[in-house]
C-alpha cells in the first residue's frame, strides 16, 4: 500500500520541507513511489506531487552503462571497497567526516546547482555519504526551477552572491541540519560566493559546518586577480606587465595606463568569467570604465594581441597534489566568455605543446605558495609567440580557487565515466584524500602506484584523449545599424528540449526541462553544457559537427548558430584558435545572417539528396563542385560568399 505523507511547514522563513527520509520506506533497486499531498502554499514546493524518490532524472546520470548501474545499486560500494583494502592490509587514510550524516546546502543557480543537488540525492538514496537532506539557496527567479523542486528545502535569495544574505542562509540551514542530527555541508560551485574568502572564513569558525572549498587563508592568496598576481610574482611565475597598486583614483589609473601603453585590459580585481573585464584603448574609455565599476578595486594589464588561453586543473587534499587535465579555452566571445573548450590529458598535451609544459611548470611553482591548499583549483595562463626570442611566452593571468564550469565534463569523459568532479570535491571536503578516492572508483588500480600513475591508468582505459565542450547560452546575438554586435538577454519558456544522454563518450549538464522558465536578464546565460569524448581533437570536432544540428532548445533564442560556426572553423582553419578568433566568427555569422535574409537557409538547412550530391561537405558548410543551373549566394569556407550553386527547386 502506498503511504501518503503530508509535507510539514518549517518555521524558518515559512519554507516548505518534506519529512525526514529516514522515516520513509527503505529504498530498493525498484524504489516504491512515495506520494506527496499537493501543496496549496505559494512557497516553493519540494518535491513535486507524485514524484518518486529519487527522481528518475537523478538516476539517469548514474545508470548509462552497466558498470555504473552495478556500482550504484550495490550495497554501500565505497564502504565495501574500503573494507576489502583493510583485509588486504592496504593503508587507508583516516576520513574524519566521510561516515557522518550531513545536510547539503547548495548556494547557486542553474546547471551547477543541479549537479550538486542530484549528487546529494544520490548519496541519500544509497547512504554512501549519508546525505540526510538537500537545501537549495538560489536567486528568486530560480526558486521554482527543476532543481528547486528536487531539493527538500528552498531558500530564495535576492542575490546569491551577497555576503550578508549568504551568511543568513547558512544559519537557517544550520538549524535545519541540527534538527536532523547532521553536519552542514556547503557547496558553492562557481561564481557568487565561491571565491569569497570572508564568507568561507566565517563558516570555518563553526565546527559543525564544512565548506566544499579551499581554506580562507589560501583563498586570500589566490582568490582575486590582485592577490593572485602578487603571489605569482613571489614564487617566480611571470605575469603580464601592468598596474596592481593601492592608489585607485582616476588620475593614477590614467597615468599608469600611459606607462603601460594602450590598449590595456581594465579588470575588476574580484571579477571572473569575463565579468568586469574591459578592453580599453583610450583615456576616454578608461574614464568611462572607471565610472561603471565605481569604487571596486581594479587592475590594469598590457593587452596581449590574440593570445592562446590555457588552464591547468589542479586537485589537492592537503598532502597530495595532481594536475591531470589541461584545457584550451581560447574560443571566447568579445566579453571573454568561453563558448567552446577543449580538455586534454595534461601530460600528453605537455609532450606535444611546449607552452602547456611551461604552464604546468608554473602551476607547480604556485603550489609552493599554498602548501595547505585543499580541493579544486584552476590556474589560467595566456600564451603568445615572441618573434624576437622565437619562443612561447607564458604569463599567469589568474587562479580560480574552485571548480570551473568546464571542469566536470573533462574529468568525466577523459576517465570514461569513472571519475566525478563534484564527487571528488565532496570527498576531499569530508576528509578523504585523492588516493583513496581513486582506489574506490577504480578497484583495478594497483595500490602501490602514485596518484599520477593512477590517473594515467584510468585515462588509458577510457579510450578518450580529448573532451570537447560547447556552452549553450540563452542569448540573442544581433548587429545594430552601425554593425556593432549586441548579445541581448532573453526571457521565455522552454517548449522543446532534445539533448544527448550521458555515456562514456558524451556528457550533458542542464537544469532545464520542457516548461522551464528562462530569464537571463542579470543572470548567467548558460542553459546547458554539452561535451563529447574522442581519441583526437579532429574526431571530437567531427562528432560535434554531426551533433549540433540535432540539438534542440525551443522557446528562447540561443547561441547555437555561432557554436556551429566555431566548430566549422576548427575543422577548416589552418591554425589553432586564439582569443582574437571571435572576430572571424562574427564575420562568418554576419555572412550567415545576410545569407538568410536573401531567402536562403543557413547552417541549419536541410538539403535534399540531389542538392547534397552537387556539393562537397566541409564541416557544416558547402562548396560548389558542379556547373550551376541557377544562381544563389552560397558560402565557401575559404573564399567567403561566392555565386552560382545549383539548388533544387530554386526559381531562376
Amino acid at each position: 500500500m502506498v503511504k501518503t505523507v503530508k509535507p510539514s511547514k518549517n518555521i524558518i522563513n515559512n519554507v516548505v520541507s518534506v519529512p525526514n527520509k529516514s522515516s520513509m520506506p527503505n529504498p530498493s533497486p525498484n524504489p516504491q513511489k512515495i506520494k506527496f499531498a499537493k501543496q496549496v502554499s505559494s512557497t516553493p514546493q519540494s518535491p513535486l506531487a507524485q514524484e518518486s524518490f529519487p527522481p528518475a532524472s537523478v538516476l539517469q546520470r548514474f545508470s548509462e552503462t552497466k558498470k555504473i548501474q552495478n556500482y550504484l545499486f550495490s550495497p554501500n560500494p565505497f564502504a565495501a571497497h574500503v573494507s576489502s583494502l583493510f583485509k588486504k592490509n592496504i593503508h587507508v587514510s583516516p576520513r574524519p567526516h566521510l561516515d557522518e550524516p550531513y545536510t547539503l546546502l547548495t548556494i547557486n543557480d542553474g546547471e551547477i546547482a543541479e549537479q550538486a543537488t542530484q549528487y546529494g540525492i544520490s548519496q541519500s538514496y544509497k547512504q554512501r555519504n549519508r546525505c540526510i537532506q538537500t537545501i537549495l539557496a538560489c536567486s528568486n527567479g530560480n526558486s521554482e526551477s527543476t532543481t528547486a523542486k528536487k531539493a527538500n528545502v528552498v531558500f530564495p535569495m535576492g542575490n546569491p552572491g551577497n555576503l550578508q544574505q549568504g551568511l543568513a542562509v547558512v544559519q537557517k540551514a544550520k538549524a535545519l541540519a541540527k534538527a536532523k542530527d547532521s553536519r552542514l555541508l556547503i557547496f558553492l560551485g562557481y561564481g557568487y560566493l565561491s571565491e569569497n574568502a570572508e564568507f568561507i572564513a566565517e563558516c570555518e569558525k563553526d565546527d559543525e559546518i564544512i565548506v566544499v572549498a579551499t581554506r580562507a587563508e589560501v583563498m586570500a592568496k589566490l582568490g582575486n586577480k590582485d592577490d593572485s598576481r602578487k603571489t605569482a610574482e613571489s614564487v617566480g611565475v611571470p605575469v603580464i606587465p601592468g598596474y596592481h597598486g593601492e592608489k585607485q583614483d582616476i588620475d593614477t589609473l590614467l597615468e599608469q595606463a600611459e606607462i603601460i601603453g594602450y590598449p590595456v585590459m581594465f579588470k575588476v580585481a574580484t571579477g571572473g568569467g569575463g565579468n568586469g573585464l574591459f578592453l580599453t584603448e583610450t583615456p576616454e574609455e578608461l574614464r568611462k570604465n572607471k565610472e561603471i565599476v565605481g569604487d571596486l578595486r581594479v587592475v590594469l594589464e598590457k593587452y596581449l594581441l590574440k593570445p592562446i588561453q590555457i588552464e591547468i586543473q589542479c586537485f589537492s587534499d592537503g598532502k597530495n597534489r595532481v594536475k591531470p587535465i589541461a584545457r584550451d579555452t581560447s574560443k571566447q566571445t568579445k566579453r571573454h566568455a568561453k563558448e567552446v573548450e577543449e580538455s586534454f590529458i595534461a601530460d600528453e598535451a605537455a609532450a606535444e605543446k611546449p607552452y602547456v609544459a611551461k604552464a604546468i611548470e608554473y602551476s607547480k611553482k604556485l603550489d609552493t605558495a599554498v602548501p595547505n591548499d585543499r580541493g579544486a583549483r584552476t590556474d589560467e595562463f595566456l600564451v603568445v609567440w615572441d618573434e624576437k626570442t622565437k619562443a612561447w611566452m607564458v604569463y599567469h593571468v589568474e587562479t580560480n580557487m574552485r571548480g570551473q564550469v568546464e571542469g566536470p565534463n573533462g574529468l568525466y569523459l577523459l576517465s570514461g565515466g569513472v571519475l566525478d568532479f563534484i564527487e571528488l570535491q565532496f570527498f576531499i571536503a569530508l576528509g578523504g584524500n585523492i588516493r583513496d578516492y581513486l582506489l574506490s572508483k577504480a578497484p583495478f588500480l594497483d595500490q602501490s602506484l602514485t596518484i599520477d600513475q593512477m590517473f594515467a591508468k584510468i585515462f588509458a582505459r577510457s579510450g578518450n584523449k580529448v573532451a570537447l565542450e560547447v556552452r549553450l547560452n540563452g542569448l540573442e546575438t544581433k548587429f545594430d545599424s552601425s554593425g556593432v554586435l549586441h548579445d541581448e538577454p532573453v526571457q521565455g519558456k522552454i517548449t522543446e528540449l532534445d539533448l544527448p544522454s550521458n555515456s562514456r563518450t558524451s556528457w550533458v549538464s542542464t537544469a532545464l526541462e520542457v516548461g522551464s522558465m528562462v530569464d537571463t536578464f542579470g543572470r548567467s546565460p548558460l542553459l546547458a553544457l554539452v561535451a563529447l569524448g574522442a581519441k583526437t581533437l579532429q574526431e571530437a570536432y567531427e562528432k560535434m559537427a554531426e551533433l549540433l544540428p540535432k540539438l534542440k532548445i525551443g522557446g528562447v533564442p540561443t547561441n547555437l548558430p555561432i557554436l556551429k560556426i566555431w566548430v566549422n572553423h576548427a575543422l577548416t582553419a589552418n591554425q589553432p584558435a586564439n582569443t582574437g578568433t571571435y572576430d572571424e566568427i562574427l564575420r562568418e555569422y554576419r555572412k550567415e545572417l545576410e545569407y538568410q535574409q536573401q531567402g536562403l537557409e543557413g547552417l541549419s538547412a536541410e538539403f535534399s539528396p540531389s542538392y547534397q550530391n552537387s556539393v562537397s561537405r566541409q564541416g557544416t558548410f558547402f562548396k560548389q563542385t558542379e556547373s550551376p543551373k541557377c544562381s544563389a549566394l552560397v558560402r565557401d569556407p575559404n573564399e567567403g560568399l561566392v555565386m552560382d550553386l545549383t539548388r533544387e527547386g530554386m526559381k531562376c
